[in-house]
């Protein structure tokens, strides 16, 4: 009974939501180029990225052999809706890890990198570019990325306003990880005390 009650509470809070969790309030950001390898020189704003070739996001970034780097690069100008407020870099649920730098200053990670490689393709997340890099209407992104397939999978890249950050921050994260584990959880808690009475 206690089960059914958290279940229902849950979804009571999911369905009363503010309808911005349900749509996403952001714009795309892009385009972008990218590049196989690595060189720190390549988070730079100043870099000549033309001669690279052009990425589609969502899609795949193809890679000679499997545990590779490559670099991505976008120049992203915050539209209407998000100009003079704060601005939020959504990643999507890509398969790779990466380093997120603006304009030369890296301001988060998704993952880690090896030796400590990890990646979890099935949580998004955001992170807060400061302001100061924004002042002139645009920014240069670059992420370091690293992954251990031949093909890694960018579902999307987003600037996103506050309200979408913070959903996908607490609920969406809440929902895609968190339950997942608590379902878990109470799944192996009920399956031993069936077994348990079974037994006995």
């Amino acid at each position: 009974m206690t089960v059914r009650s958290t279940l229902a509470a849950l979804a009571f809070l999911l369905l009363s939501a503010p309808a911005f969790s349900l749509d996403r309030v952001s714009e795309p950001a892009g385009p972008w180029r990218y590049s196989i390898g690595d060189d720190p020189a390549w988070a730079d704003p100043s870099l000549d990225d033309s001669s690279w070739q052009e990425a589609e996001v969502p899609g795949r970034i193809p890679l000679e052999k499997g545990g590779q780097y490559f670099w991505l690069r976008a120049t992203v100008v915050p539209g209407q809706g998000l100009a003079g407020g704060q601005v939020w870099f959504e990643t999507g649920k890509a398969t790779c890890a990466f380093e997120i730098y603006v304009d030369g200053v890296m301001v988060g990670t998704r993952g880690a990198m090896p030796p400590g490689y990890y990646s979890r393709p099935q949580q998004n997340s955001a992170f807060l570019i400061p302001a100061n890099f924004l002042e002139d209407g645009s920014a240069v992104i670059a992420l370091r990325a690293y992954y251990t397939g031949s093909e890694s999978f960018l579902p999307g890249f987003f600037l996103a306003n506050p309200a979408r950050a913070d959903f996908v921050l607490s609920v969406q994260n809440l929902i895609n990880m968190r339950l997942y584990v608590i379902m878990a959880m109470i799944c192996l808690f009920l399956g031993t005390y069936f077994i348990a009475q079974f037994v006995s």
